[in-house]
């Protein structure tokens, strides 16, 4: 089981910033099947996978009346929901 906290929590601490989630975001949004993001301090997520954790992030992403704004928000949701792995 991963116990690592949560990348909100990562970025409550500065051990994460808001730039690197935001890029996280714009990966995704280009290529929603790429796997790993690798954070400044090591640590890496699947964006894909943490996406794919959250019904209604899918839901979302796959609806035509949800723009562009309510997709980059709903995966930026599930990424500071996620929780990273340590390289």
């Amino acid at each position: 089981m991963n116990n690592l906290p949560m990348i909100k929590d990562l970025l409550g601490t500065k051990i994460v910033t808001d730039d690197e989630i935001s890029a996280a975001v714009d990966t995704f949004m280009r290529e929603p099947a790429a796997m790993a993001f690798r954070f400044a301090q090591g640590f890496t997520l699947d964006v894909a996978a943490a996406v794919k954790l959250r019904l209604w992030a899918i839901e979302t992403l796959t609806s035509l009346e949800a723009t562009d704004e309510m997709r980059r928000a709903v995966v930026r949701t599930a990424i500071l929901m996620a929780r990273p792995k340590k390289a």
